[in-house]
């Protein structure tokens, strides 16, 4: 019999860049709110996908922003938290918008970083 492997995975980012519907399109199933006002997701929702010889745990986080009101610094406190118990960052990105990377997060894992572009259909590119 082959080794099962499993890990936990985060959905990171700025809020509304997609992290609750990736999940929900990973998953093939709505787990997680999704709508257009920021901040919708305000504590971890866990989703699990489970393959024969694979099981990976993905976890959406609440939008890393600037925040000001004490919810939303305990929302981007718990965001920060996830990362040292995950095995990979997806650090979703709005690709409509400016690229502004979190240097924090990058210093502060250990673990492995992917970048996902979300959004890429809406760019326009002018030469």
């Amino acid at each position: 019999m082959d080794q099962f492997k499993s890990g936990f995975v985060a959905l990171i980012g700025k809020p509304n860049v997609g992290k609750s519907t990736l999940l929900n399109s990973i998953l093939a199933s709505k787990v997680a709110i999704t709508t257009s006002k920021p901040q919708t997701t305000r504590d971890n929702i866990r989703g699990i996908l489970t393959k024969q010889d694979c099981q990976i745990v993905f976890i959406d986080t609440p939008g890393i922003h600037n925040p000001k009101a004490k919810l939303n610094q305990l929302m981007v406190a718990n965001a920060y938290k996830t990362i040292s118990d995950v095995d990979i960052i997806l650090y979703l990105i709005d690709a409509s918008k400016p690229l502004l990377l979190t240097r924090s997060i990058c210093l502060t894992c250990s673990c492995n970083f992917l970048y996902l572009l979300n959004g890429i259909s809406t760019v326009v590119c002018t030469a």
